[in-house]
This record gives C-alpha cells, structure tokens and sequence, in this order.
C-alpha cells in the first residue's frame, strides 16, 4: 500500500467506512455498514502531479465498473492528487455512481466542520460585551484597511492597481500595543470567513488558536487533537487529514495571542511551540498570527520569532510580513462612539446628542492620544457620562481604576436580587479579583482557567463560616470576567489583569512581602506602564526605602527600575541624600537622610540625568568624582562619567582620576608588595582571597581573617589569620588596565576607544548593581548603551596613568592572569589608538 492509498484509507475510514486493501497499489474496496444492508465501494487512487486521464485509467476501470453493472459493488470512486483530466471528468459524469474526487475533497468530506463554522459565528454575534454593535474595521500604519489586505493575501492574486502586501506564501504578523483590537479582528475575521465557507463549499475554513491558552511546551498534534475534539468537536477528526486539508489550501488558521504565550514560557519554551506552529505554514497554506511586539525584549528575538529564525539556517521558519495597527483617528472615534451608544442605551430619545457631549469630552487635549485605543476608548464611553470630576483628573491609571470599579458595580446590580452572591460588596470582589489577576500572571497560568484549578486560599478571605467551595463558584458566577468553553475563565481583556497585578507589586512592595527581585521577573513592559502611572507618594516613599535596600549584586531589569524609581521625587529623595553625603548644596548633613549612598542610587541618578538634563535631581561629573573618593564602587562612578559625558577635558581628567582610583584604591600597597613578591591568589565571588598555608602563598580554605603588616627585614608578613581577603574591586582595576595599551614617548595624542572598556563594565558593574537589561548575553556590555563619545589623552595624561599601571602590571602576572595579548600585536581590543 502506498502512502497516497494510506492517506485516502484514513479519510475513507475518518468517514465511518472499513477499507480493506486488494492486494494492488492503488485500489482498496471500502465498506460502509448500516442496519439494513451494506454499502461496498471500489476506491481507485493515484497519486501524481499530472493529470489523471480516461485513457490511463481504461484497464483499471475495467474489473470495478463490470462488478458496479452486476450490483456487487454500489459506487467505484476514482481519487487523485491533483485534478483529473478533462476527458475522465465527462467520462464519469455519463455513467453513474462513478465519481472522480481529489484527496482533499474526499477529506473535506470527511472532516465535518460545520459545528464548529457555526461556534465561531456564535461566538462572535454573543459576544458579552456586544462586540458586532460596535466594531470598527482596523487600519495599518500605512492607512490600509486590514481586512482588505488580508483578503487580497488569501486570494493569492493582486490586481494591477492593488498596493504591493503580503506574498501568498508569506505568513502575516499582525503587530499591535495593549488594546488596540488584535484580538477584536481574529474574531471578527473568524466569523466573516465562517459565513463564507457555509455557504461555499469551496471557501477556505477559518481556524482560530487563542494562544493564550498554551502554557508550557506543545506539540501541534496535542494542540489541534485539543482544540477539535476537546474544546470543539469535528467529527472525523485527524492530525494527518487536517495538515492535508491545510497543505491542500483549505485554511485559513488565525493564531491570537503569540505574546500570551511567550508571557508563559520561557524563551527555549516559547521557540519550541514557534517551531510547532510554524508547521502549519505548509504548502498553499494561509497563516495569520497576532500579538503585541513587547513580546520580544530585543530586535534580535523579534527578527527570530519572525522572519526565518533570524537567518539561522536550522530554524526552518518563514519570513512573516509585518502589518503594523494604526491607532484610531478623530473619524474612527465618533464612529465607535455613535456605535456603542446606540449598543449600550438603545432606548435614548436622541443619541447624537448624547454622542456629542461624549466627543466634548474625549475629544479634549487631554483625553485624545488615551482614546485612540479601542478598550480604552470603550472604557472612556462607559464611565464618562457618570463622571462628575475633572477631566485634567482622569489620567490612564484612573480610567482603569474607575472602569473596573463600573463593571463590578455593574454585577452586583445585576445580582442584587442573588442573597448568596450580594453576600460580597464591591470591596470584597475586587479584592478577589486582584488576587486572581496576580495569581494567574505569578504562577504562569493560561489567560483562562478552570474555577476549580483556583487555590481555595485565594477564597478562604470571602467564606464567613461558608463552605470554600460554594463560595469560589459565587465569587465567579457574581464576576466580571469572560467565561469560555469548558467552564474556563478569564479577563475580558489582558489589559485589565495587567493593570490589577500592577497593583498587587505595588501593595507588596510597600508592605515588604514581595521584593524587588521577586517582582524582576513579573514585570512586563505593560506592567511597568500601569506601575509608572499608579506611582503615588506612599509609591514613593516604598521606592524611596527600597533603593537604600538594594544589596551589591542586585541586578534589576529596566522595566522595573523604570517603573518603581524613574520618577522626580524618588530622584530628589536620591539627589537630598546625596547632598547630605557630600555636603555639597546644604553644608551640612540632614539627619533624615544621613547614610552611605549606594551603588545603585549612584547610577539612577546618572540615568535620570542622562534623561532629565534640566532637572533638579541631576549629579554632575564632579559630585560622582567626590563621591568615588569616599566610596567602594569607582567602577561605577567610572561608568556613570562615560553615561554622563561633558566637555572632553573634564571627561579626560575624570577618566584619568577614577583610573587611579581603580587600580590604587583597590588594596593596600603592602598587599601588592606581597603579590609581587612572588604569592598565588584568584579571585573568587565578589573578592580576591590569599592564604598562606606553611609556606609560599596559596589559595586555600577560608580559615579566618588576616591583615598584611610589614616586618623588619621590609617583607610583608600575614597576621591575624589564615587568610586575606581583598575587594573586588582591585581585580576589576587590573582588568581594566589590561585593556589599556599605551606606550611611552608618543607625542601625538591617543584617542580612548570606549568599546574596549565594554567587557570590563559587564563583567564588573553586575557585582555593584546594574540593569540586566544593559548586559549582553556575551557578558559584555549591550551595544545600545551609549557612552560618551571618544576623547582623546595628551601624552602627559598618558604618562600619568601608565606610571599607576606598572606595578599592576606586575601584579597581574602573581595573579594568575592572561597578560600575553598586553604585548603589542595581538587581536586584543585597545582603549587607546
């Protein structure tokens, strides 16, 4: 039997028949049972590319049609690959009960789809929150019509007038921020599709994946066997004939919700199910995915996850062309607004005037860029026309707030006559959703869950003495969220848990039961938005104490930090302990803030300069030159100069300070004596541990504490211990001057070439605290961290800073380190050209 006769006994059996195999490749006699008699059907199968003709086929019809004219069969049916031949079409067509059919014909027969065509279509026409009312067909960056663009692409020709798009066998990635109708169009689109193909039979079948759903590693057979048998039911289903249908051109798959997924997975997690449902772009196959671009952290793993792997040769992937959604323009927003009036109070007497002095409001300055996303504009036309405060008042954060306080107050309204679910106020059920959105978004659930998959801790707050059970199913029932098939749940948009986990870090932050490297991982780019916009002066004060916390070795991601510090008053708070550490503004210290500055509030300061010149937080070279004299961290004060820049001789003299700084500051000179006296060390964590074990210098066991004094015959000697411990941060000075190649007795100037300090940032700087987001994953620094612009050294500075490099030099060699690319010659990156 071949593969072609294996594939058509599949689709024949997927339909209820028996096949049996004659013992001839390429005919197979198929039998359907019934009640009253039996059905026989002689099936003749040939696979090709060429059409198949009457001619060809002359011999092999011969035996089925004699046995069809003798009533021993009931049907002989002729299956090819490819459309059969114009003259075996009119043959057939003249002798009945003789029917030619092409593989994915007969398979389109055998897996009935009209169950779930009608699910998507009700789906879409009930949706809870009206959705048909109101929909306003999305736009590209590029003013298109998306759903224009994706009709042309599914119809695989473009007119000579039509704009250039998508390649028919290109998939298309629909891109779009938080809100601005992603997943409002799959749907849509699903239902339009769905019409179609009820009643054309040869229309392509529209198959909507909500990847949200999707919460560890996927095969596509375990996807779809979910999805079709599971969460919809299509009677004959099978992996093998539905990856036919698709390569057949018989789809059109949708697949919503890709940063979802990547939300729930980690990235070798998320590059496997890519992988599997990069299977369904297959022969004439049509495939749509949608997400938001925040998905990807970097342009790297955008350009992987969609075009080809980002050239790698083993990924196999396609190349996705890109469509971009524009926001809503003035037209669009009266549009939905006259809409969803119309949908929300079909009673009114005159709704254009109702419509009017909606667009009064959101049509103000201050209210025009929130409205130009779909949910927020919706959330603007519920709660404005109870809204009795400032608009100036209503910012992001507000809009949420008061939007989901209407939807809770909204269900218990609709409720209030239920004792059992009235048992909870407003207070209690956004309390419970609060803890729900933070629990999905913590524990990586899928975006809709199952009511009894919830901890009953997470109830064990509302029972009163109730049985837990009973009270978890009310608290879902008397809920705003969505409810799914198969008794899931979930918010009626993403938006909104994210903004209630925003909440949650928030809250557990000031209370001390999260930290910040608890929160680091929870925090994605729509979080730290909501966070930035929820920041309030008890936020503050939290952020104020929670910098002084951070410990050396902390490193946190830019979404974070930009949410919980980058804002004024946390940088004056930074910028009055400051003063009161150099005593540079006040001439005194304020006992309020007396303490040791950090690392880390050193480099926040520098990056709110960098961002804020004018601001009144800001730090200058010269106050981090001060505040590198006093403190364990010139590395980073290094750092913070090159971020900071200024005129080049101040950069150049501050440069050639912190220098130093590095490489004296780091141990004491009778410590260096005795590396270069001949002793072994290695660096190990956040420190360079010596011992001397009976004898020559060592690195052994940690036996106690020990300090280097120097005796009478001028050698230094170790006492007190085992064991001397010296701080990072001379290593990090040698390393630094081991990329430094300068020789003496130039007279022109050299020209520092900052790059080459890059590795010795990213391996240094994470030991004092630094943005995760600023390391590469070489270990050096991220190329798109700027520093200052090259600069160049007099022949003097030179001199200067090779005179502290020498005795590193020779220290480095008792250290154990690779010095061989200091020779001239080497392929060793250079600080000096």
């Amino acid at each position: 039997m071949t593969d072609f006769d294996k594939q058509v006994s599949q689709a024949l059996r997927a339909s209820g028949w028996t096949v049996e195999h004659t013992g001839t490749d390429g005919e197979l006699l198929a039998t359907e049972r019934r009640l009253d008699d039996d059905r026989r059907m002689a099936v003749i199968c040939r696979d090709g590319s060429e059409p198949v003709t009457a001619a060809g086929l002359w011999s092999t019809l011969a035996t089925p049609l004699d046995l069809l004219e003798r009533r021993e069969i009931d049907s002989v049916y002729v299956i090819t690959a490819v459309d059969a031949a114009d003259d075996l079409k009119e043959y057939a067509v003249g002798i009945r009960h003789l029917k030619v059919l092409r593989l994915d014909e007969l398979l389109a027969a055998a897996l009935d789809f009209g169950e779930y065509l009608q699910d998507l279509l009700d789906t879409f026409a009930t949706s809870p929150d009206g959705l048909p009312d109101y929909y306003i067909q999305p736009r590209t960056r590029v003013d298109e019509d998306l759903e224009t663009v994706v009709r042309r692409w599914i119809r695989g020709t473009r007119e000579p007038d039509e704009p250039d798009g998508p390649e028919p066998d290109q998939p298309i990635a629909v891109l779009g921020a938080y809100g601005m109708g992603k997943s409002s169009f799959s749907s849509h689109l699903a239902a339009v599709l769905a019409e179609a193909a009820k009643d054309d039979p040869h229309a392509r079948i529209p198959i909507l994946i909500r990847l949200g759903d999707l919460a560890g590693e996927q095969t596509l057979e375990g996807l779809l066997g979910k999805q079709f048998t599971a969460t919809y039911h299509v009677p004959g289903y099978s992996f093998a004939a539905f990856q036919s249908l698709n390569q057949a051109g018989r789809f059109v798959v949708i697949l919503d919700g890709f940063d979802e997924m990547k939300q729930l997975l980690s990235w070798n997690d998320f590059e496997y199910n890519l992988g599997q449902l990069y299977r369904l772009h297959d022969g004439d196959s049509r495939l749509i995915v949608l997400g938001r671009p925040t998905a990807f952290e970097t342009d790297e793993e955008q350009e992987m996850a969609l075009h080809a792997g980002g050239g790698r040769a083993d990924a196999g992937w396609p190349n996705c062309f890109e469509v971009e959604l524009s926001p809503f323009n003035n037209d669009e927003i009266r549009l939905f607004l006259g809409r969803y009036v119309r949908y929300r109070r079909p009673d009114l007497a005159d709704p254009d005037a109702e419509v009017a002095a909606l667009w009064d409001k959101v049509g103000s300055r201050h209210l025009r860029d929130v409205a130009r996303r779909p949910v927020q504009l919706r959330m603007l036309a519920e709660i404005l026309p109870e809204y009795a405060g400032e608009i100036s008042e209503l910012d992001l954060a507000r809009i949420y707030d008061i939007f989901i306080g209407h939807l809770i107050d909204t269900i218990i309204q609709r409720e209030d006559d239920k004792n059992s679910r009235a048992a909870f106020d407003s207070t209690e059920r956004r309390a419970f959703l609060t803890s729900l959105a933070f629990w999905l978004w913590k524990e990586q659930k899928a975006t809709f869950v199952a009511s009894e998959t919830v901890p009953l801790e997470l109830v064990e707050p509302y029972a009163k003495g109730r049985d837990l059970l009973a009270v978890r199913r009310d608290l879902f029932a008397g809920s705003p969220l969505d409810r799914r098939i198969g008794e899931r749940f979930g918010f009626p948009h993403r938006s909104f848990q994210e903004f209630l986990v925003a909440e949650t870090i928030w809250s557990r932050l000031r209370t001390g039961t999260l930290t910040l490297a608890e929160a680091d991982p929870l925090v994605s780019q729509e979080i730290s938005s909501f966070m930035s916009l929820q920041r309030g002066r008890q936020e503050t004060a939290a952020a104020t104490r929670l910098v002084k916390a951070l410990k050396p070795g902390t490193t946190l991601c830019w979404r974070l930090v930009t949410a919980v510090f980058m804002a004024e008053e946390v940088m004056l708070t930074i910028r009055e302990r400051l003063d009161a550490h150099l005593s540079v503004r006040t001439g005194r210290a304020n006992r309020r803030n007396q303490g040791k500055i950090t690392s880390w509030e050193l480099l926040l300061l520098t990056t709110w300069t960098r961002k804020h010149p004018q601001s009144d937080a800001g730090v200058t070279i010269q106050e981090v030159l001060k505040l590198a004299q006093a403190e364990d961290f010139t590395l980073t004060a290094l750092f913070c100069v090159l971020r900071l820049g200024g005129t080049p001789r101040r950069v150049e003299e501050a440069f050639q300070k912190l220098v130093a700084m590095l490489v004296d500051g780091g141990t004491p000179q009778a410590v260096r004596s005795a590396l270069v006296t001949g002793g072994q060390a290695r660096p190990s964590g956040d420190y360079v541990y010596l011992s001397r074990l009976n004898g020559p210098w060592s690195f052994g066991r940690r036996t106690g504490e020990a300090r280097v004094e120097t005796g009478r015959n001028g050698r230094p000697s170790l006492v007190g211990g085992n064991e001397l411990r010296v701080r990072w941060l001379a290593i990090a000075g040698i390393h630094l001057a081991l990329r430094l190649d300068i020789g003496r007795g130039r007279t022109a100037n050299a020209r520092a070439i900052l790059r080459s300090l890059r590795p010795v940032f990213g391996m240094w700087l994470p030991t004092a605290g630094f943005i995760s987001d600023w390391l590469a994953p070489s270990g050096d620094l991220a190329a798109d961290v700027q520093l200052n612009e090259d600069f160049e050294i007099t022949p003097a500075v030179r001199d200067q800073i090779l005179d502290v490099l020498e005795p590193v030099r020779t220290a480095c060699a008792a250290l154990g380190l690779d010095v061989a690319f200091m020779e001239r010659g080497t392929d060793s990156p250079e600080l000096l050209e």
